[in-house]
């Protein structure tokens, strides 16, 4: 696996502010489990990207033997988000569109 790109982005005030509620909101918007990750999955990340503008995913133990940064990353590009945090297992995406150039 490689390294994870993460933290290296400039985010504006609203999306300091999203970040900050995504840390500590307790549970994930989307969850990968064992099925991994598929087309509905990306789907529904694309979905309530487009509502929340952040959203927080969590990978399962299930899936943790399966599921890396790698494919996280995957994930973040086809749904055109950042990954700007991530503690153990759980990630934190953002929309690019609140990202400073």
């Amino acid at each position: 696996m490689g390294m994870l790109r993460v933290f290296m982005v400039k985010l504006g005030s609203r999306g300091l502010e999203l970040k900050k509620i995504k840390i500590h909101q307790s549970r994930g918007d989307v969850n990968i489990g064992s099925r991994g990750v598929t087309d509905s999955l990306i789907d529904e990340v694309r979905r309530r990207l487009k509502s929340q503008k952040c959203l927080k995913i969590k990978v399962f133990k299930s899936a943790r033997g399966f599921i890396g940064d790698d494919d996280v990353e995957g994930i973040a590009k086809a749904v055109n988000a950042v990954i700007i945090d991530k503690r153990g297992f759980t990630y934190i995406l953002i929309d690019r569109k609140y990202v400073i150039h």
